[in-house]
């Protein structure tokens, strides 16, 4: 069973419903630093549960399909 935060929760809920965000729109969202959003980022990523999609020079977050 995945355990998240209530920031990670929250990416997860925005992207449910706008299926992607850049690293500084989830900072603005969640009310964090760049740090700290880099940081849930990557724990995400790590568990499979988001990717990074590079289009036009942006990185996009949206959600895994596994």
């Amino acid at each position: 069973l995945l355990n998240f935060s209530e920031k990670e929760r929250e990416l997860l809920e925005y992207l449910d419903l706008h299926g992607g965000i850049t690293l500084s729109g989830f900072s603005k969202l969640a009310h964090i630093s760049r740090f700290a959003a880099e940081d849930a980022i990557v724990k995400l990523l790590e568990m499979n549960v988001i990717t990074l999609n590079y289009h036009n020079g942006s990185c996009l977050i949206t959600k895994s399909n596994k």
